[in-house]
């Protein structure tokens, strides 16, 4: 397929296609830092953020764009624990990073009350997505229903879906900021199986159900029916390098049950999606997820090269930067680089030097406009970043992280 200058691309940062490589003679990449992750760019003390009173504690998840020069920054706002959540808008300038402006609330607060179909409960990992068939920004956001056994393991969010919200303002430059109305919800973007056929050829998902249980039964008690396995992400969109793939395919990575899986739509971000397979496994990244993946994003570099990142997030053990690259954007090059190994959470690259490694969600990987292969890594961390595992916790502030890409070629 050949790369054009879509939105698709550009808000992946896609600074000058002449600086493109060759990218069929790469043999490695490799993140390598170089400042920044000390303090945190915002807080609890900046204009627009919740307080530290010990109820709130502070963002995470989302999603970063640089559209004509403004950072778009859509991360989750946890005003009451990790209960009742919801998405919000945060602007800054492109060329300093650091100078964030709370724009406002773009979901509702969730409602925080337990019901088996209302996936309302708590609105999470929004990610604005531009739609090239009716050139209009649409959000997905990961709706969780709320599990009323307050002892269960998944008391806070138990069965995720992607609701689709579509922007009431046209235009690429100002839609993206909104108001957004709801599109899609109720089974959302991607419906649950009804059938075992169905699960096994487009599964998106471990829909937890327990053994001896019908998967497909909707009267199946509450809450057994439901545990933390659910979607729990789905990124910005992007299109392959795949010459056999159609111009207008779009495809995703999404989070589902601390794994990571890839889809695909041809008709546009409404879908139908479809699960990418490989070899009868839809993970595009194998076995990678000893370290617990989350939040995964793929970014579409100006030489050419995917990038596919995410947090290698143990269980909240073990926190960091897992990272991945791609020649064509489906098929991945698995712990590249020089990544640290860090206990039983495998392969990580820090993102700041010891103690400051720890890494809650990955928000964004930017590219800078004028310095290609450059990079801002935008991603939550809690203020008390822990040393040993048992200090995680605390308040999640907004931290960013200075990158270069560097790449190994054939001839070098």
């Amino acid at each position: 397929m050949n790369q054009t200058f879509s939105p698709i691309v550009t808000f992946f940062a896609l600074a000058n296609l002449a600086l493109a490589v060759d990218v069929s003679k790469c043999t490695n990449a490799t993140l390598r830092y170089i400042s920044g992750g000390l303090n945190a760019t915002i807080d609890s003390h900046t204009p627009g953020m919740l307080p530290d009173d010990g109820v709130a504690i502070g963002i995470e998840d989302g999603a970063i764009y640089n559209i004509n020069g403004t950072l778009h920054m859509f991360p989750t706002e946890m005003h009451s624990g990790w209960v009742a959540t919801r998405v919000v808008h945060w602007t800054a300038p492109a060329d300093d990073r650091t100078n964030w402006t709370f724009v406002g609330g773009i979901t509702d607060y969730g409602h925080g009350k337990c019901g088996i179909d209302d996936h309302h409960a708590e609105h999470w990992s929004g990610a604005p997505q531009w739609n090239d068939l009716d050139e209009n920004w649409y959000l997905t956001v990961v709706g969780y229903n709320m599990n009323c056994d307050k002892n269960g393991r998944s008391a806070s969010g138990g069965d995720g879906r992607i609701l689709l919200y579509k922007s009431t303002t046209p235009g690429y430059k100002e839609g993206i900021g909104g108001p957004y109305v709801i599109d899609i919800e109720g089974e959302g973007l991607l419906p649950r199986p009804t059938s075992l056929e169905e699960f096994n050829e487009n599964a998106f998902e471990d829909w937890g159900v327990p053994e001896g249980l019908d998967p497909f039964d909707p009267d199946e008690p509450f809450p057994e029916r439901i545990i933390e396995n659910g979607i729990c992400s789905f990124a910005p969109v992007y299109k392959s390098a795949l010459a056999e793939d159609p111009d207008d395919r779009l495809y995703t990575v999404y989070g589902t049950g601390w794994d990571i899986g890839a889809a695909y739509s041809d008709d546009g971000v409404r879908g139908s999606w479809y699960r990418k397979n490989k070899d009868g496994n839809h993970l595009p990244i194998g076995d990678w997820g000893d370290g617990g993946p989350e939040n995964p994003q793929v970014t579409l570099t100006s030489s050419g090269i995917y990038v596919m990142w995410w947090a290698a997030n143990l269980l909240q053990v073990e926190h960091g930067l897992a990272f991945a690259w791609s020649k064509d954007g489906v098929n991945w090059e698995d712990a590249t680089g020089d990544g640290v190994h860090t206990g039983s959470a495998g392969y990580m690259l820090e993102v700041a030097p010891y103690p400051y490694q720890a890494l809650r969600t990955p928000l964004g990987l930017v590219e800078h406009t004028d310095k290609p292969n450059f990079f801002t890594l935008f991603y939550t961390a809690f203020d008390n970043r822990p040393t040993k595992p048992d200090d995680i916790g605390g308040y999640a502030s907004l931290f960013q992280t200075e990158f270069e890409l560097v790449l190994t070629m054939e001839d070098e």
